[in-house]
């Protein structure tokens, strides 16, 4: 196969790879107690309150071979005083040079989500065996704060980038 042909089929494959993505229908599920909702894909399994965490989903597995699910969690906090979503950002990045090995930043900046100021890190880290690659939104209002992180392999977040995207645009908060 000469070098265009295979150029041609790479091409082809990241645009049907992104376009599966991108028509994959989404539902809204709302956290009373933690007052948001976040829109997560039908194909996905999720539970509130699970863990420490107010919401956890995963897609389905597609068989045996598929060691790694894309997954996200929501974990809310109460904060004893207000601060902004930067400065929740900077102290959580303490704790996750602490606790994710080969902590690496893909990029960082300050996002606008449904009117909500936020912060959104793409970051890459070793979790057991797996390199995984992680959109992470960090979000404060009043007394309250929000993560919002979404995980794939690292080789595979490409092809989740589009869906993670939505997936984060569509958090609200309730009022």
């Amino acid at each position: 196969m000469s070098m265009k042909k295979i150029f041609l089929f790479a091409v082809l494959f990241l645009l049907l790879s992104q376009s599966v993505f991108a028509t994959v229908e989404l539902k809204p599920i709302t956290h009373t107690e933690g007052k948001y909702s976040i829109s997560l894909p039908t194909n996905w399994e999720y539970a509130l309150n699970y863990r420490g965490a107010s919401l956890v989903a995963h897609r389905i597995s597609s068989g045996p071979l598929d060691l790694f699910a894309e997954n996200i969690s929501v974990i809310s906090e109460a904060l004893p005083l207000e601060i902004t979503a930067p400065q929740y950002y900077e102290r959580n990045l303490v704790t996750m040079k602490e606790v994710l090995k080969e902590l690496r930043i893909v990029s960082l900046e300050n996002v606008v989500v449904n009117s909500l100021s936020a912060v959104k890190l793409v970051s890459a880290y070793r979790v057991g065996n797996n390199k995984v690659q992680a959109a992470t939104l960090f979000a404060t209002v009043g007394k309250q704060a929000y993560v919002v992180t979404l995980i794939s392999l690292e080789d595979r977040y490409s092809e989740s980038q589009l869906l993670f995207d939505k997936i984060l645009g569509s958090f609200t908060l309730m009022p």
